[in-house]
């Protein structure tokens, strides 16, 4: 079983005004974008071996689960689901990878913004 560590207190991310001011960041939820946060301050900034260049190499492999979620905020399950689905739907994440299969089987996701 993989363990996921809680949320680094010193991560940073820049948004743009571009997306802070956009309708798909706009008219979301506050649970959707408490989700949104924490599935980008999983993200690593780093070198990319296929360019060259620095970018996020870990995107794609994204996870933040239902009990951490639950955890840090005090959501119940079913917020952290809409709040997903919300996500995926205004088009600022999307899934990769289903997950829940077995323990440990995690959902990961892809931030498109």
């Amino acid at each position: 079983m993989v363990k996921k560590r809680r949320l680094s207190r010193n991560a940073g991310f820049i948004f743009k005004a571009e997306l802070l001011f956009s309708d798909a960041y706009q008219e979301l939820p506050k649970s959707a974008r408490d989700l949104l946060h924490c599935l980008v301050f999983e993200l690593r900034f780093g070198k990319n071996n296929k360019s060259g260049g620095y970018s996020y190499p870990n995107n794609g492999s994204l996870s933040y689960t239902e009990i951490q979620f639950k955890e840090e905020f005090g959501y119940v399950s079913n917020t952290y689901i809409t709040a997903r689905n919300r996500l995926i739907r205004n088009g600022l994440i999307r899934q990769t990878y289903q997950g829940g299969f077995c323990r440990g089987d995690m959902a990961t996701y892809k931030i498109l913004i």
